[in-house]
């Protein structure tokens, strides 16, 4: 991604097709059986598509994110709102906060989009001029190898 933005200086990160390529290329290093979902709940499985917004409504937990309908929406207004152009000084790091929880909660792909949050975050800090830390980072046990590394969205079907 920082080659990306280098070469790609008006690069539109905050983008639904951006986003997506991020998706894509952390799933393309993913083994494929990391693409392998079960719902909890009802034994269901499903196959996560690199670089695909998902085509179904989930809960992560007890949060419910935008219905699978309206993404294209969310993910618009996300642009607008956080494109680290519309920034400056330090709204250029409150823009980059905010845009982490944002997209978090709209949680536009089935699954990964913790990961993808962080990757992107980082991108976002590389794109105004702040030094990120990468997906590994010390804040996050998804390192590690155990259950942390399973998915916490469950497919409402």
């Amino acid at each position: 991604m920082e080659k990306r933005l280098v070469h790609e200086p008006k690069l539109q990160i905050c983008d639904a097709e951006f986003l997506c390529w991020l998706h894509d290329r952390f799933y393309q290093r993913l083994p494929r059986v990391l693409r392998a979902l079960e719902d909890p709940e009802t034994g269901d499985r499903d196959e996560v598509l690199p670089g695909q917004l998902r085509q179904q409504d989930v809960r992560v937990g007890r949060h419910i994110p935008p219905r699978y309908i309206v993404l294209d929406r969310f993910l618009k207004r996300f642009a607008q709102v956080y494109a680290p152009e519309r920034h400056r000084g330090h709204g250029k790091l409150i823009a980059a906060v905010a845009s982490h929880h944002r997209l978090a909660w709209i949680h536009p792909f089935l699954d990964r989009n913790g990961r993808v949050t962080r990757l992107f975050t980082d991108t976002y800090f590389h794109a105004v001029g702040l030094k990120g830390y990468g997906l590994w980072s010390g804040s996050t046990p998804y390192g590690l190898p155990g259950p942390s590394r399973t998915s916490g969205c469950a497919a409402e079907k």
